[in-house]
């Protein structure tokens, strides 16, 4: 379990609070002050800090960022009232992983939260395809967590205005934590999807609704269903949403780009527009809702989720422009195929002239297929990106590497005959075969087919030809098994 330091200056609060960590397992450290636990920071190492913002010698927004700059991976949980709750909420921004009210009624809030730190700490440790999911799954969980406690009739009743202000301000730090979680995916489309699954999820929860649905703006067809949360697949999702919500509501709240409540009479929906620097890039639409008149708070919530998404649209609309001007494949970051056949032909082309050699080769990488099936696709780009390492940093400045077919890399080695493409050939297959990529299993070893062809030979006219001839070469290397090296 991990060791917890608790600051705080109220000592009953404090001796309460460490019981209910100790109950729970965990092994919990106290001090009073600022000061006392940037000296304990000093001489041992804590996964999670829980800390007072009122503190003296120095408070807890001092000691959030101290230990930020010094232990950037231990989690920080703050501690409010009601006079320096603005105080905590700056603290979510410079990177605490949540903050809570006192006095705290039912302390199993507190150790609640802090088995979400320990959770979230430890998933952070995992890889990234590893990791998303389970970050999504947890930030779902606090949400549900404290919905539960804000939305408990019985409790809302008994509850004095303090209490009522108290849950919703938790409801307003897990809210803040989730949007930092959504910032986390919101990069590039493969983790924008990550983040719109987070969105719908969180959105239908704070509306108790089955189901939402995100329909992105494209500029041939406009409004188009993206992805949507609770039906088997998109298709159903499309026709169920025509059904229930109407074809014009998106449109509407596109068009007016701000939330819209409706009902069709029978069920009630709402829709909020993704807005990023006023331009409207989708629609987002939870429905049916159970209550006719929605929480504002929660409208509020959702607005902000919503925004958080509309970022991550942007984001990736822009990587994909990027990618589009770059010459770079996104995955390997080798040449892309177009680029390299360009660059090889005017190679191929100024050594015929000049009557030198060039050689090329085709690296296919072994077991790809059954690796992305058995480690993620993820995980498999990886090794993309660690190979086309190997191989500039086996080859030469002036030689190229590109992204060719599939599993695949070619390589041009300008001004090099035979021999010297064998030996470039056994060095790339030795760097590749020292490669151990690390994911939540085994170490994975990789290793690659290569097939190598040289010019001056008779037939060979183009860069295509020469392609032509190192592909037939590295086929029949594949037929003699895995990590071979065929020369012709």
């Amino acid at each position: 379990m991990p060791v917890v330091l608790l600051a705080e200056p109220d000592e009953n609060f404090r001796d309460a609070a460490q019981r209910a960590l100790e109950n729970k397992g965990y092994t919990v450290v106290t001090v009073a002050d600022g000061e006392a636990a940037l000296a304990r920071l000093r001489d041992d190492s804590f996964a999670i800090v829980v800390a007072a913002v009122a503190m003296p010698q120095r408070d807890g927004l001092e000691l959030l960022r101290a230990i930020k700059e010094s232990h950037p991976a231990t989690e920080v949980i703050l501690l409010s009232n009601s006079d320096t709750i603005g105080s905590a909420a700056i603290g979510l921004n410079d990177g605490a992983f949540t903050y809570l009210i006192k006095p705290l009624d039912d302390l199993r809030l507190l150790t609640h939260n802090v088995g979400l730190a320990a959770h979230f700490q430890h998933l952070l440790q995992r890889t990234p395809a590893a990791r998303e999911p389970l970050v999504q799954s947890t930030a779902i969980e606090m949400i549900d967590h404290l919905l539960a406690r804000a939305t408990d009739n019985k409790l809302l009743e008994a509850a004095a205005p303090r209490a009522r202000e108290t849950r919703a301000t938790s409801l307003d730090a897990t809210i803040a934590q989730v949007l930092r979680q959504m910032l986390q995916f919101s990069r590039g489309q493969k983790s924008l999807a990550k983040a719109f699954e987070l969105l719908m999820q969180a959105s239908a929860n704070l509306f108790d609704a089955p189901h939402a649905a995100v329909l992105l703006s494209t500029p041939a067809s406009g409004l188009q269903l993206y992805d949507a949360l609770g039906y088997a697949d998109k298709q159903a999702a499309g026709r169920n949403l025509v059904q229930t919500v109407g074809e014009d509501f998106s449109w509407r709240v596109a068009k007016e780009s701000k939330t819209i409540v409706d009902s069709d009479r029978s069920t009630l929906f709402l829709g909020t527009p993704l807005v990023a620097k006023d331009q409207t890039l989708g629609v987002l639409i939870v429905y049916p809702l159970k209550s006719r008149t929605p929480d504002p708070k929660r409208i509020e919530w959702v607005e902000a989720l919503a925004a958080q998404c509309a970022l991550g649209v942007e984001l990736a609309q822009l990587q994909e422009e990027k990618e589009k001007l770059s010459p770079n494949d996104s995955v390997s970051t080798a040449l892309k195929r177009t680029i390299f056949l360009d660059l090889a032909d005017r190679e191929f082309r100024r050594c015929w002239r000049f009557d030198q050699p060039v050689s090329t080769m085709i690296v296919d990488l072994d077991g790809m297929h059954d690796l992305n099936l058995q480690r993620g696709r993820e995980f498999g780009d990886e090794v993309f990106r660690q190979v086309a390492g190997a191989c500039r940093r086996t080859v030469r400045q002036i030689d190229l590497v590109g992204r060719y077919d599939g599993d695949s890399f070619a390589i041009l080695l300008v001004m090099t005959g035979r021999e010297g493409a064998r030996g470039a050939a056994e060095r790339l297959n030795a760097e590749i075969n020292s490669l151990r990529l690390l994911d939540a299993q085994d170490p994975v070893r990789v290793s690659a087919t290569i097939g190598v062809s040289t010019y001056p030979r008779e037939g060979c006219t183009s860069i295509f030809d020469l392609l032509q001839a190192a592909d037939h070469a590295q086929k029949a290397a594949r037929r003699g098994g895995t990590n071979q090296i065929i020369t012709t």
